[in-house]
């Protein structure tokens, strides 16, 4: 794993309800060379309405767009 700087931009590219939802579309990514991250994991049982989000480097975000979008 790549360690970023913190001047490197992470977007949230989607919002999801549940875990195995954006794990799906994170292997896709990964299938593609986007790495990408999960955050709020862990925290759906006690704040189910902030979903979990997927993001990626702001510099991958055009082409993970297109990739979720698929």
């Amino acid at each position: 794993m790549q360690t970023y700087m913190a001047h490197d931009s992470i977007i949230t590219i989607r919002t999801f309800n549940n875990l195995a939802e954006a794990s799906i579309i994170q292997n896709k990514l990964a299938n593609e060379g986007i790495e990408s991250f999960i955050e709020n994991e862990n925290v759906m049982g006690l704040n189910p309405s902030g979903g979990v989000e997927l993001k990626v480097l702001a510099q991958d975000e055009r082409s993970a767009r297109l990739i979720v979008e698929e």
